[in-house]
């Protein structure tokens, strides 16, 4: 089941994207305080009004988006990506030559700009500076995802293509911050990820599927242990 934080993302990514179909897959539900009479009856007019297919996102969480929009538009380099995007949300599909595996992958954005081609992954996030956004790009491996996208794309029309990170601070008010990742990063992403493609297409060929090994210990964390080798206090 998605989180708060995941459709929160979801219908962000939307918002700042596709305008238009943000427009009509979104619905933002009234304030309205359901412990009383009539609170309770306009939820559920609201609810009965609904279409099949809408998404209901919360008053407070679509005023929230619309500053973070308009403090991502507020970098300059930010803006001219969303604004140079030329195609949105783009899904590929390409067979791996090495594995005869089908694989796939869901680009944010493809944008041209400054006569460079950019692939462009929206990113929202508590802190967009340096250290933080490194800590979690390397958390969520998201310089995979990255070198997969533009490996997906070099398969089916190789081209010169440069890659970018759109970080929005959730945070209204700071501008939006653009990361560009660096030739070394990429190729240590495809490197990693193609070693598991193959891990996959071995495990697949032959029906064994590695696990995680025979009954180990485990500890707690060092962390956690320090705290009672602490000196107890009366």
């Amino acid at each position: 089941e998605s989180t708060d934080a995941q459709e929160f993302g979801t219908a962000f990514h939307t918002a700042v994207l596709e305008p238009a179909l943000f427009e009509r897959t979104f619905v933002v539900a009234p304030a309205c305080d359901r412990r009383y009479k009539e609170g309770k009856a306009i939820w559920q007019q609201f609810h009965a009004n609904l279409r099949p297919g809408q998404e209901v996102v919360t008053s407070s969480d679509y005023e929230l988006m619309c500053q973070i929009i308009a403090s991502v538009h507020r970098d300059a380099d930010c803006a001219a990506l969303i604004e140079g995007a030329r195609y949105r949300e783009l899904w590929i599909v390409w067979e791996d030559d090495n594995t005869g595996l089908l694989c796939k992958a869901r680009l944010d954005a493809i944008s041209r700009v400054g006569g460079q081609t950019w692939i462009v992954d929206l990113k929202t996030i508590q802190d967009a500076s340096r250290h933080a956004f490194q800590g979690a790009m390397m958390r969520y491996r998201w310089y995979r995802s990255m070198a997969w996208y533009r490996h997906g794309l070099n398969v089916l029309r190789p081209a010169p293509r440069r890659c970018a990170f759109l970080a929005a601070e959730k945070t209204p008010g700071i501008p939006g911050k653009v990361w560009s990742l660096s030739e070394q990063a990429l190729d240590i992403g495809l490197s990693e990820i193609m070693a598991d493609l193959r891990r996959y297409a071995a495990a697949r060929d032959c029906g064994i599927w590695p696990g995680y090994g025979p009954v180990e210990d485990i500890e707690l964390p060092k962390w956690k242990i320090n705290e009672h080798e602490q000196p107890t206090e009366y």
